[in-house]
């Protein structure tokens, strides 16, 4: 086997990784494409073959992209989920709206709404609310069921992955089931997902480590494109954690009340000249990004650079009146009446990985400076909060530098909060597979390396 692409998902012969720590972006779309170029490579290669039996581990977007995918070429497939529905964390939410190219601004393709992929991928996709979504996906996953060889089983989890033959090459592998009479495969996909998702502050402060907030899930239903994020507060205060895209969307559908980051850019018809300046810079970002590693020294110099071109090009936007008197007509008339939402995170820069988000919060904070308010607070890292009386009270130091650890010593004033969000990330550790090996996973981007610059 010689393909790039089985090389990087290939954990152990025969077992392949979708969802691990490493593979970046994590959006629904790049899960499906990976999934798919998987199934498609292996049986180009041969990897797969006519007689094949494979098994799925997780009835999400890549799990049921890849089942559906290898039933498709006939081959014997199962797919295993660990709850009682698939696509369960999009079937569950009704508040989020779903876009499958809206982070692709500002390339050509950002202009469409929904995606078949470069060789139609299996479960169509039109930009629409998570659950409407689901249904849809559920019915073509159902119908896969009925006309392919495929195979779903739910409340179903893998207790045990025996080689048979040679550990090095085994030819095939044995997999014990919860419930599940033991099986052969001959090849097993691993797309079970990537952790669970970190919506907790931990008191730092007093060396206790115990949870002192939890906050709703990124895929949880929640109000915060209603009037005051759901407090009942006369002038509520709004304080999301988190500089990366969970954090930045959400800030964004708070203070505008729009569904999307699309729906915000559609209203205020940014010039094209900026949307150039903004191509040429992620461009060159995610060149470098592709061989940057995962240390995060590296990505803070590239985040550093890729927002100090972004803030050149909102600099550029704003001068333009009709972009201004666009953004006033967006948040209100009246500044008095705009919702208060702080966006805090570490370092002096977002991690975004899409463009859209970290130009949308770098815009509307700047024009938001006009009136001497304020969206992002940069710098800060939250170390306790006190949950005993309204408003919360957020107990913050500086945390100037992202990849540094936090250091106590640097104070920084507290914060009041009526409505908290905290978009932390995943627990990779909540989704290793049960194999006997320590992995190390190099990124896979849905891009093409070529040209890298600093």
């Amino acid at each position: 086997m010689s393909d790039p692409v089985l090389e990087a998902l290939q954990i152990l012969p025969r077992f392949f990784l979708l969802t691990a720590k490493g593979f970046s972006p994590i959006s629904i779309r790049d899960q499906m494409v990976r999934a798919q170029w998987l199934v498609e490579r292996a049986w180009t290669t041969g990897a797969l073959s006519k007689g094949a039996k494979v098994l799925v581990v997780g009835a999400g977007a890549a799990g049921a992209t890849a089942a559906i995918t290898a039933g498709q070429h006939r081959l014997d497939t199962t797919l295993i989920e660990l709850t009682a529905h698939s696509f369960g964390r999009q079937a569950g939410c009704p508040t989020r709206w779903v876009d499958p190219m809206q982070y692709d601004w500002p390339a050509d393709q950002w202009s469409r709404h929904h995606y078949s992929g470069h060789s139609a991928v299996p479960l169509r996709w039109d930009a629409d609310w998570a659950y409407r979504l689901a249904l849809r996906w559920r019915a073509t996953l159902g119908y896969a069921v009925t006309t392919l060889p495929l195979q779903v089983h739910f409340f179903a989890w893998i207790t045990n992955v025996i080689p048979i033959g040679s550990a090095a090459a085994p030819s095939e592998l044995e997999v014990h089931f919860n419930r599940l009479p033991p099986r052969r495969f001959h090849v097993l996909i691993w797309a079970a997902g990537f952790g669970m998702e970190t919506c907790t502050i931990i008191d730092q402060r007093h060396g206790t480590g115990h949870r002192k907030y939890t906050g709703p899930n990124f895929w949880a239903r929640d109000s915060l494109e209603k009037r005051g994020c759901g407090s009942l507060a006369s002038q509520p205060q709004v304080v999301i954690l988190g500089g990366g895209d969970g954090g930045v969307q959400d800030s964004l559908r708070a203070l505008t009340k729009e569904r999307s980051a699309r729906s915000i850019y559609d209203k205020l018809r940014i010039p094209d000249s900026v949307a150039h300046l903004i191509q040429n810079a992620e461009d060159r970002a995610h060149r470098h990004w592709i061989w940057a590693g995962t240390n995060g020294q590296h990505d803070h110099d590239l985040y550093h650079a890729l927002e100090q071109e972004h803030a050149a090009a909102v600099a550029e936007a704003l001068l333009n009146q009709g972009v201004r008197d666009r953004l006033r007509d967006l948040l209100g008339e009246n500044p008095d009446d705009w919702e208060n939402v702080k966006l805090v995170y570490r370092c002096d820069h977002l991690i975004c990985l899409y463009g859209l988000n970290r130009f949308l919060a770098l815009l509307l904070d700047c024009y938001l400076q006009r009136f001497g308010k304020k969206l992002l607070m940069p710098g800060l890292t939250v170390v306790d909060v006190d949950t005993t009386a309204m408003p919360y009270q957020l107990d913050c130091v500086g945390h100037p530098v992202c990849y540094d650890p936090v250091n106590l010593a640097l104070s920084a004033p507290s914060m009041a909060a009526d409505v908290i969000v905290v978009r932390y990330g995943l627990d990779v550790s909540s989704a290793v597979p049960p194999i006997p090996s320590t992995l190390r996973l190099s990124r896979l981007r849905h891009s093409i390396p070529c040209d890298p610059r600093p």
